[in-house]
């Protein structure tokens, strides 16, 4: 079966789409699975997944089920692309949910990022492709040693974890909480508000000593899309992207605007991403 046979919601046969034989979901959810399976966004997607498994079974004796995968990946919505019909039985809603994940899941082993044993459950492990990806890029290798979260969830823990409140930014630029204030009012710094608390995300803020801040915030932080939730928006800045490359080596968004290459070519990637999956 073809990847777009599994997608196409207007494929003739019905056993070949992820959905099966029951009701057809709402379109966004055929948009979600297409950028949760296809590219360098079914990559991302993918690698965050990893990621998230990877942590988990440092503090578990056996992997997550798909279902705390996706709750991880999309908090919002409880792990779903958006909600199903109110008319749909529950044994309706459950089959497409567990097609979904399953499909998906499928794609991201194919990828090398996920691995997993058919038909046992609680055996999600990392692929072989986590390891590759971060022997070369220091944002991935920094994630993958990370300490896991103390709390039992923690959905954005990485992401929130590598973010700077007000306080923390201001110190970091070794400025006042004012003009922390000013510049981000004027664009110059990315700021997102996660229950009710204003952070700046690790990605504007560059780890070499004789640097600040990445270039291009102004440009790049408002194609930022406003659905993205804080994992999303910092596993797509840390993950290479075959778009930015230099000297055949593949870079991070954030790596790229490290190196002060165009930030237009960072925003451009973005721009594609113009869906609301939690609609």
């Amino acid at each position: 079966m073809t990847a777009d046979a599994i997608a196409n919601p207007r494929s003739k046969g019905r056993s070949n789409c992820w959905w099966g034989g029951y009701r057809c979901p709402p379109a966004a959810w055929f948009t979600a699975f297409t950028d949760f399976t296809q590219g360098d966004s079914g990559r991302q997607w993918g690698l965050a997944a990893s990621l998230f498994v990877s942590h988990h079974r440092r503090k578990h004796p056996e992997g997550p089920s798909a279902r705390e995968v996706f709750e991880h990946l999309l908090p919002e919505t409880g792990g779903a692309p958006t909600v199903l019909p109110a008319e749909w039985t529950p044994s309706e809603r459950g089959h497409v949910v567990q097609r979904f994940q399953f499909f998906v899941l499928t794609r991201w082993k194919q990828f090398g990022l996920v691995d997993f044993d058919d038909g046992v459950t609680h055996n999600l492990r990392a692929g072989p492709q986590l390891q590759v990806i971060a022997s070369r890029d220091r944002h991935i290798r920094a994630l993958v040693r990370a300490r896991p979260p103390r709390s039992g969830r923690g959905p954005h823990d990485c992401a929130l974890s590598a973010c700077l409140t007000r306080e923390g930014a201001a110190e970091r630029l070794r400025i006042t909480e004012t003009a922390v204030k000013r510049h981000t009012k004027a664009g110059y710094l990315r700021v997102v508000v996660h229950d009710d608390q204003v952070l700046y995300p690790a990605w504007q803020f560059s780890p070499r000593p004789d640097k600040q801040v990445v270039a291009g915030i102004d440009v790049v932080a408002p194609a930022v899309p406003e659905s993205w939730s804080v994992v999303a928006e910092h596993y797509f800045m840390a993950a290479p992207r075959s778009e930015l490359s230099v000297d055949g080596r593949l870079l991070s968004p954030g790596d790229w605007l490290d190196l002060g290459l165009n930030p237009h070519r960072v925003a451009g990637i973005l721009e594609k991403y113009t869906y609301d999956i939690r609609r």
